[in-house]
């Protein structure tokens, strides 16, 4: 009797389903021309649920922040400049492709597979970050980035779905970057 409760849990942990994530693996900040540009790589492991919604029509965007943090030691940090992008995913049937934006430009890029145009989306390069005129020389400063998706873009009827949904929890955790200055 009391082997069926370990037996019940280990059963319930092998059947439960593959959580989607977004996670960012690599940021770096590098200096050119008395500014720093930002390059971030992030991963879109997207559910079943949301694969599918993507090849009905639905359009997602994420939203990518960048913040310049500083370090204090007896106060809470200070925030010295954010930035942020939205990208955007969709799936055109009729062409067969899928296609990836930024709000920074005007050029989309079209590509064959869904992991083609999610790993151009999560390829972020020379992204302008801060001039270096705006941090003191030899403070600690981080770079903090995160991204999320933008449940608010969705159209209305899927939004309480996706309030509520583990497969639409797309919101990446904060990775950190020490910027040397």
């Amino acid at each position: 009797m009391q082997l069926r409760w370990p037996f019940l849990c280990v059963i319930f942990l092998l059947v439960q389903p593959c959580i989607a994530a977004v996670s960012i693996h690599t940021i770096e900040a590098t200096l050119v021309d008395e500014s720093y540009v930002l390059d971030v790589d992030i991963e879109y492991d997207l559910a079943d649920e949301v694969r599918d919604a993507l090849q009905n029509g639905i359009e997602l965007h994420f939203e990518v922040q960048a913040a310049v943090v500083r370090s204090r030691n007896w106060m809470w940090d200070e925030t010295v400049d954010s930035v942020t992008r939205q990208y955007s995913i969709s799936y055109r049937p009729l062409a067969k492709h899928y296609q990836v934006g930024h709000d920074k430009s005007e050029e989309k890029t079209y590509h064959k597979t869904l992991s083609q145009a999610l790993r151009a989306m999560g390829a972020i390069r020379g992204w302008p970050l801060i001039n270096s005129s705006e941090l003191i020389h030899k403070e600690l400063y981080q770079v903090r980035v995160k991204c999320t998706l933008e449940v608010d873009q969705l159209p209305l009827p899927l939004q309480p779905t996706a309030y509520f949904s583990q497969d639409w929890q797309l919101d990446a955790d904060p990775l950190l970057w020490r910027l040397i200055y």
